[in-house]
């Protein structure tokens, strides 16, 4: 406002902002959701995603791809340009599956994805689906 000293910095101000959309998306999807899309560790770039993937593997904007040894999932990587309840649902789609053989991958359902991260708004709930889509296909991909 004109006339008024301005205490507060920019970063200040950004830092209070963010607090503030943190606090709002942490109502709305929760605190797994928001952590999983701060701090992905199964997200890569298309082209580190690309050299572990067969060419087909693309579900609805994300693309998946798996390492298998000894028939389980040893590595899950996957990318995706989408909103971050998105790229929660592939994180936690790429958890579920690393440690699993490829036929228990391959069965990891878009109710197990809701179910870890303690489901989502009605209206984001189709991206379990595609994450469970895009493993399944990854995990096919890796079988063949």
């Amino acid at each position: 406002m004109p006339g008024v000293a301005m205490t507060k910095t920019l970063d200040d101000f950004l830092s209070e902002l963010q607090g503030l959309v943190d606090e709002r998306a942490e109502e709305e999807f929760g605190p797994v959701i928001l952590e999983r899309w701060r701090d992905p560790g199964h997200f890569r770039s298309p082209d580190e995603v690309d050299s572990l993937a067969a060419p087909d593997t693309t579900v609805n904007g994300i693309r998946f791809a798996v390492r298998l040894e000894h028939g389980t999932v040893a590595e899950a990587v996957y990318y995706t340009d989408r909103c971050g309840a998105q790229a929660a649902c592939c994180e936690t789609a790429a958890l579920l599956a690393v440690g699993r053989t490829a036929d228990q991958a391959a069965r990891i359902t878009a109710r197990d994805i809701l179910d870890d991260v303690g489901g989502l708004p009605e209206n984001k709930a189709q991206y379990a689906s595609r994450a469970a889509a895009a493993l399944r296909k990854a995990v096919r991909a890796a079988t063949n």
